[in-house]
């Protein structure tokens, strides 16, 4: 079984911490059987509707757990959320297709009556040829994302014309999204990251790497720690117009952002004061075995620090929670022991609720309020409780 996190429109449930009597829990909202094992999810960006992949067809299911349309598709991987996507509109999908050519890499466009348009990738070769990185669909429906495992960037029509080229970037494996009002690109991933206009003209440029941002993008993190070694750099925390609002050093960092733009949080490790006296001398200082936990405001005041273990999934999408998961997973050996769990805690970084998750591994995007897991051929929803009091 897989799981994953998503962001959604949904409400949040009503729970009260303090009146609690039994920790609250994940409450199911919906299931959907498919008539085969399901092999990943995509979700919409307004949460309108799930595309799921199985080998041999895509099934469009909308909030309730309805099917509303469905469209066969042959050799494509089905392994991975990021080589295809489903409209906001919940009328058409977008989906990367393989071939023994290599010259017949393409991204299929399908549309819910049933026409369908390839855009061939061949121009984008590169070392590593026309592999998708990323797809993303704007909010309004009407564009593709296209980012490439080598640098470049697409942006194509729902149409399947390509609008936009760009690249040669700096770095390779290009992770886009659109922004909420569609009319911008926000670039992820290695160190070609910042804010770009729909004909591929830079906003700002950050030098950072995974750059991450508030819902309506007024607040960004990133990190310049380099991509191998040692991850000593700065936390980078940015306004609206690129600028740096401060940073702070860290090791071994990870960030989530709040939805509203308010806070963020940030866990990295420390440096022991048990250092070498005697060479040699390490590349990078002995650190302590807690890490620690931060949140802060914009101006980067300290609202709440702490020791931390698991690992910063995000904040939900009321931004009461921070979700922290655990789970000890390995491709080729079994959980042992099984412990896997995904928590809420609230802005004090006090525990609200845990979901303990046995025998699969967890997966969790940020600014959500909403669970999809997939077992077999089934397919549920839950809705995540809230951590405000």
């Amino acid at each position: 079984m897989t799981l994953i996190v998503v962001a959604a429109v949904f409400a949040a449930a009503s729970i009260t911490a303090s009146a609690q009597t039994v920790p609250a829990t994940p409450r199911p909202i919906w299931e959907a059987k498919l008539p085969e094992r399901v092999e990943a999810v995509s979700v919409a960006s307004n949460g309108a509707c799930v595309l799921a992949g199985t080998k041999s067809q895509f099934q469009v299911i909308d909030r309730n757990g309805l099917r509303i349309w469905e469209a066969r598709l042959e050799n494509t991987p089905q392994n991975s959320s990021r080589n295809f996507a489903v409209s906001s509109t919940c009328d058409w999908i977008a989906a990367f297709r393989t071939a023994d050519v290599h010259a017949s890499f393409a991204i299929e466009i399908i549309r819910k009556d049933g026409t369908r348009k390839s855009v061939a990738l061949a121009a984008a070769d590169g070392v590593n040829g026309p592999l998708v990185r990323s797809l993303d669909i704007s909010p309004d429906g009407k564009f593709l994302a296209i980012g490439f495992e080598t640098n470049y960037l697409w942006i194509v029509s729902r149409e399947g014309d390509v609008r936009t080229r760009v690249g040669p970037l700096q770095a390779s494996s290009v992770e886009a999204r659109f922004t909420t009002d569609s009319r911008r690109v926000l670039l992820t991933g290695f160190f070609s990251t910042g804010l770009m206009d729909l004909n591929g003209k830079w906003i700002w440029k950050s030098e950072s790497r995974d750059l991450i941002a508030s819902r309506d993008s007024d607040l960004f993190a990133g990190l310049t720690a380099p991509m191998h070694g040692p991850q000593g750099g700065d936390i980078v925390i940015l306004d609206a117009a690129g600028k740096v609002l401060w940073k702070e050093f860290a090791w071994d960092a990870s960030m989530a952002i709040a939805p509203n733009g308010k806070f963020v949080v940030f866990t990295r490790n420390t440096v022991s004061p048990n250092q070498p006296t005697q060479p040699p001398f390490p590349i990078s200082p002995v650190l302590n075995n807690t890490p620690e936990i931060s949140i802060r405001d914009r101006a980067g005041k300290e609202l709440a620090h702490g020791p931390f273990a698991g690992q910063l999934a995000g904040v939900s999408s009321d931004s009461s929670c921070v979700l922290v998961k655990w789970g000890r997973y390995s491709l080729t050996q079994p959980i042992t022991p099984t412990r896997n769990w995904l928590a809420g805690w609230n802005r004090d970084l006090k525990e609200v609720w845990r979901w303990n998750i046995e025998g699969f591994a967890p997966f969790f995007e940020v600014n959500s309020d909403v669970v999809f897991d997939w077992n077999g051929d089934t397919i549920r929803a839950y809705r995540l409780p809230t951590c405000n009091p």
